[in-house]
Formats: structure tokens, C-alpha cells, sequence
């Protein structure tokens, strides 16, 4: 029961930082696609290390979970469950290249 509890207290130690992520360009510039992915994969792969060792289909599922509260704390957003959402780590690498080029396009970078 120790390892469990230690497991969420290493998690709720990480959630407690994502709101002193500077999420926007700190320069006051604005923020490349690049930025905003590696301090996105950053903070989700800090909630995953917060888990010990994973097996990849444990990974993947807490890799989705990750996502949805690191998006909503980035962006100050709402994901709909049913929505047509697809995670980072549902996708291909194929789809995630396309929806680098998307965010890019859509940002004017």
C-alpha cells in the first residue's frame, strides 16, 4: 500500500506544479508549435515518471489522461469526451506530423 500511496503523492506533487509553467512565449513573443508541444510532452511525460515503471499499455492510457489535464491547464480549456478528439498518443506518427503542420498553418508560423 506504500508504493500506492507514494505513486499518488508523486502525481499530485507534479499536478501541483503545472500551474507554475509559464505555458505562453516567455519572451513575450509568440510561441512556436515546437514550444508549445515540448512543454506539453515535458509536463505529460513528468505525470507519467510520477508512475514507475509502466507497461506500454498502462503508459499509453495515462499518456491519454496526462493529456487531457496538461491541455486543460495549458490552454485553460475543456476537452469533450465526446468530442472528435484524438490524443497525442492515440496518433500515428503520420497524424501527428499532420496536426503539427495544422497547428503551424493556424498560428501563421
Amino acid at each position: 500500500m506504500s508504493e500506492y500511496r507514494n505513486g499518488a503523492k508523486a502525481c499530485r506533487a507534479v499536478l501541483r506544479m503545472l500551474p507554475s509553467i509559464d505555458w505562453c512565449a516567455s519572451d513575450g513573443e509568440s510561441q512556436t508549435t515546437d514550444e508549445y508541444f515540448a512543454k506539453q510532452q515535458a509536463a505529460i511525460a513528468a505525470i507519467l515518471s510520477s508512475a514507475g515503471p509502466l507497461s506500454e499499455q498502462a503508459a499509453g492510457a495515462m499518456a491519454v489522461l496526462a493529456e487531457f489535464v496538461v491541455c486543460s491547464e495549458q490552454d485553460a480549456a475543456y476537452i469533450s469526451l465526446d468530442s472528435g478528439w484524438k490524443p497525442w498518443a492515440a496518433m500515428t506518427s503520420s497524424e501527428q506530423d499532420a496536426r503539427i503542420k495544422e497547428l503551424t498553418e493556424l498560428s501563421g508560423g
